[in-house]
């Protein structure tokens, strides 16, 4: 939309990680730099990896600058 946001479903084999999931979306679409994004997990920020389950709802929010 005219904000930038994208709202996609991805799906990746049981098991695997929020780490697995960004580097399956950056090699779908290149343009995505999620390297610098803050990552939520189910309303939840994390840090680090954490094993995905059935259902879970991955959030990517980019830096953003203002004054």
């Amino acid at each position: 939309d005219e904000f930038g946001r994208v709202e996609r479903v991805a799906r990746v084999p049981e098991g695997s990680t929020v780490s697995e999931l960004t580097e399956k979306m950056a090699k779908e679409d290149p343009r995505l730099d999620l390297g610098c994004c803050l990552i939520v997990l189910n309303d939840e920020i994390i840090n680090g990896d954490r094993s995905l389950r059935d259902g879970d709802a991955v959030s990517y929010f980019a830096p953003i600058a203002g004054g």
